[in-house]
């Protein structure tokens, strides 16, 4: 059986064996299956850049491979502790969290990957008028630099809020992202109108997906913004993409006054209760 019979082979098949019972029954969904003091040790498969070369900044799509030992749900994140101490403290680095970009079952069908969507994480020098090296991200660049066969320590995985309600088989799905904020969008959307799950087969809503990018070539994932559904892939009327307009960026970046979402990805979580304002350390 050739390469691409044996793939078109894995999205014809139902996919069902990670699936709870009921499916939508959200008691056993995994959480924090690892800890930070004892994390789990996963391989980078593939990185890829996914946007042109006049998007602002690079973005990278990286599957690693957790051999089905770190089960997840669509909405849930995964912590990842980059290697090497921080210079502050002279501690291990913390854990950065970031949203899982695919199902359950991973691009590649099979349960035992994950896949990140990664913005590397920059500083722009007004003084040097160019990126300063001492202040990017720590945990961005780490990913975004990695190749086949990077040893990942990989926590989680976490959260519960953004779950699909998969009880209610009618609910509309109105989902609202910029940048790397599709990740767990993609996730949703290729468990509704990709892969042929118990959900999917039930699925009786409509999903709206508002996706802002800086130009054309600053968007990711086009198959989950088609502008018309294909009958093969999406239903007619049941996935309606929204575009928008492009925003052109200043001729001069500045230093953010809010930090982006790829910025505060790279930064520590704060401890539980920890309701304080997150202030950004370029350093780290």
């Amino acid at each position: 059986m050739g390469i691409i019979s044996a793939v078109k082979g894995l999205f014809n098949k139902k996919q069902n064996f990670l699936e709870a019972d009921p499916y939508w029954d959200q008691s056993t969904i995994p959480v924090n299956t690892y800890k930070n003091k004892s994390p789990f040790l996963a391989k980078v498969v593939s990185v890829k850049r996914i946007v042109g070369p006049t998007a602002t900044g690079e973005t990278c799509h990286i599957i690693m491979n957790h051999e089905g030992k770190m089960p997840y749900w669509e909405g849930q994140s995964y912590g990842v502790i980059p290697p090497g101490t921080n210079p502050k403290n002279g501690k291990p680095n913390s854990v950065r969290l970031y949203s899982i970009a695919s199902s359950r079952y991973g691009d590649d069908m099979t349960g035992t990957t994950t896949s990140l969507c990664v913005r590397r994480a920059t500083y722009w020098c007004p003084e040097l008028k160019a990126d300063d090296p001492a202040k990017k991200g720590i945990c961005s660049n780490f990913l975004c630099d990695s190749t086949p066969g990077t040893e990942l320590a990989l926590t989680g995985p976490s959260g519960k809020v953004m779950l699909m309600p998969e009880e209610k088989k009618d609910t509309d799905l109105i989902m609202v992202a910029t940048g790397t904020g599709i990740a767990p969008y993609r996730s949703f959307l290729r468990r509704l109108f990709v892969e042929k799950t118990p959900f999917a087969a039930d699925y009786k809503g409509i999903a709206w997906l508002f996706l802002g990018v800086a130009n054309s070539d600053a968007l990711l994932y086009d198959e989950c913004v088609v502008v018309e559904p294909s009958p093969a892939k999406v239903p007619a009327g049941r996935l309606s993409p929204v575009p928008a307009a492009p925003v052109t960026p200043p001729a001069v970046p500045s230093p953010p006054k809010s930090p982006p979402r790829e910025l505060l990805e790279d930064q520590p979580p704060r401890p539980p209760g920890d309701d304080t304002t997150n202030e950004l350390d370029f350093d780290d």
